[in-house]
């Protein structure tokens, strides 16, 4: 799976001029790129968060392992995206770029606007894009259950193509990170467990059905990688993802 296909984009979309990366190809895309589509792109957008869609996006980048990778830096300012695009191919990662901006506007941001650097950076090339306003971020699903263990693995759960940090899901959950280990503890559980136990009952469940590939449900999980999804599915489920599948099939 290549990061165009995971976004159900076809690869004969993008002209020969942008591929070859000539520099007149900057100028060559006179229109906004088709928009991205099925399951991937569906859990990019999922939380209309400009930040969380970023992290997803360049998440994504390394999943499919695509040569050209961005990089964001921190913002103060929740409507700008600032970072570096890999510009060994300027017009590609013009491209890539654009696309993310359809994201954005499929997430309900409004007026997302790209703005290169004219100068390079080493070797990347400097953006931002700027947006006027973005939808509220939703309150995503948490338990009626007193335990802490279950409002966060409905957390993950909710939307699980994050990459979940303990100090994040803690903020959702209004605590401190400290605090969510500290109360994990005293459930005898652990972040980690949690994280992997969730992923692993979102990932069954997507397997079960005929719909998605095995790379589309480990990204769509919050898998670093295939690798990792393998690894960790098996640790809880004692067989790969694949020979699950089978399983449910010939069940």
């Amino acid at each position: 799976m290549n990061f165009f296909q995971a976004l159900g984009l076809s690869q004969d979309l993008i002209s020969e001029t942008v591929l070859a990366g000539q520099p007149a190809a900057v100028s060559a895309i006179d229109s906004e790129p088709p928009a991205p589509r099925g399951v991937i792109a569906a859990a990019l957008v999922k939380v209309p968060v400009p930040s969380v869609i970023a992290e997803k996006f360049t998440r994504l980048e390394r999943f499919c392992a695509d040569a050209e990778r961005t990089t964001f830096a921190p913002s103060d300012d929740a409507l700008v995206l600032r970072g570096v695009a890999a510009s060994a191919n300027p017009a590609m990662a013009r491209f890539k770029l654009e696309i993310l901006c359809t994201l954005l506007r499929q997430a309900g941001c409004s007026a997302p606007v790209l703005n290169l650097s004219a100068a390079a950076k080493g070797t990347g090339q400097p953006f931002s894009i700027s947006m006027t306003d973005m939808p509220a971020e939703p309150e995503l699903d948490s338990s009626a259950s007193p335990r802490i263990t279950d409002h966060l693995a409905a957390l993950i759960v909710a939307d699980p193509a994050r990459a979940w940090r303990i100090d994040d899901a803690a903020t959702h959950l209004g605590l401190t990170g400290r605090s969510l280990q500290r109360y994990l503890l005293a459930e005898n559980s652990t972040f980690s467990k949690v994280l992997r136990t969730a992923r692993t009952n979102v990932a069954r469940r997507l397997l079960e059905g005929k719909s998605h590939s095995l790379a589309e449900i480990g990204f769509c999980c919050g898998y670093a990688d295939q690798a990792h999804f393998q690894r960790e599915f098996r640790k809880v489920v004692q067989v790969t993802p694949r020979k699950y599948r089978l399983g449910q099939r010939a069940a």
